[in-house]
């Protein structure tokens, strides 16, 4: 993570509350490793299931939809969709930030952004 993210990152995931409101959680890049290390032996896997990517310069914006799976084959248990800004240097492609919300009952994910 901190090979594709800048220094500066942020990560944040949206919390969204049963009254339908919604909380963002922005973590540094250290913040998140520290998340994901307290997670322990839990394991699951991300993947991406469309992505659509806009670029200007050296600037990108990526919407990118994923399912998270308890297992690499497994049936996803959630889905969402996180939105991506990233900065390009001149040599490589780097992450700026990161914001996403999982789907919910209320706020399903569109049929435009699945597969």
């Amino acid at each position: 993570m901190r090979q594709i993210l800048l220094p500066e990152a942020r990560l944040i995931p949206v919390a969204i509350a049963a009254d339908g409101s919604a909380t963002p959680h922005v973590l540094t890049v250290e913040g998140w490793i520290e998340a994901v290390r307290k997670r322990g032996d839990m394991v699951f896997y991300e993947r991406q299931v469309k992505i659509k990517s806009e670029v200007y310069g050296h600037v990108a914006h990526l919407w990118s939809t994923y399912e998270i799976r308890p297992t690499p084959e497994g049936k996803a248990t959630v889905r969402g969709i996180n939105s991506i800004q990233a900065v390009y240097d001149g040599k490589v492609w780097r992450v700026m930030e990161i914001l996403w919300q999982a789907e919910t009952a209320a706020e399903p994910v569109p049929e435009k952004y699945l597969p």
